[in-house]
């Protein structure tokens, strides 16, 4: 387990920006992070509770999204009540749909895998019931692998190439981060630069930009501030 790791089970609170975000994926794929885009990302990762239902709860309390009924405003259409959410939440209501699930999520703004998992604890078994006997032991971190298909672990048909595709763009976001870092730093000096030091910086700035068109067609990366970015069109 990473030192990120260890902090979100020893309950470390976390603010993060786009960039932040981005790097914190690089060095720590496994974090089940909050998700929607463009907003800062403050969850507190301590005593999550078992069963869907309360994590539900938890979440909706934690990222302070008001009441049962906020909830269900949210979900919209298809709509699931606040009376349907609250039995939902006490456990009086178990059988929930996939439906149900990924419009609870979407409106929480958090992944679905910190609905059925425990983020704080990966190490330990699944808490859903009437798992089969090939699942119930599994550790939430490999459900995690599993069901995101980024792992090597094979279950059923899921075979290593997502696994190989996933580690292939994570190689090219590290190497996008360590040029933009080179970057950035070159361009506060630009002004005291040698003509075959404009050259190289020049080069640099093509790789980057060659990267930030591959890369940015899977990723937000709104927060890579540079010209590279007006050549897509963009408004930055």
């Amino acid at each position: 387990m990473s030192s990120i790791d260890n902090s979100l089970s020893k309950g470390f609170s976390f603010v993060l920006t786009e960039e932040a975000r981005f790097r914190l994926q690089i060095h720590s794929t496994a974090i089940m992070s909050v998700w929607k885009p463009k907003r800062l990302y403050a969850v507190k990762m301590t005593e999550i509770p078992n069963t869907v239902g309360k994590r539900i709860a938890y979440y909706r309390k934690e990222l302070n999204l008001g009441s049962t009924a906020d909830l269900a405003a949210a979900i919209g259409h298809p709509p699931i009540t606040a009376a349907v959410l609250q039995n939902i939440e006490s456990g009086r209501k178990a059988d929930i749909s996939i439906s149900q699930l990924l419009n609870i999520a979407a409106a929480l703004g958090i992944s679905p895998l910190m609905l059925l998992t425990r983020a704080d604890r990966p190490f330990e078994s699944l808490d859903i019931p009437n798992l089969s006997d090939e699942l119930k032991d599994v550790p939430a971190w490999q459900f995690d692998a599993w069901v995101s298909a980024t792992g090597h672990q094979q279950m059923g048909l899921i075979g290593p190439l997502p696994a190989l595709v996933h580690q292939m763009t994570f190689a090219e976001m590290r190497r996008f981060t360590k040029l933009l870092d080179r970057w950035r730093e070159d361009e506060e000096d630009l002004d005291e630069m040698t003509p075959d030091e404009v050259k190289t910086h020049a080069e640099l700035e093509t790789r980057i930009a060659t990267l930030y068109e591959s890369l940015s067609k899977v990723l937000d990366l709104t927060w890579a501030v540079g010209p590279w970015q007006k050549k897509r069109g963009s408004d930055v």
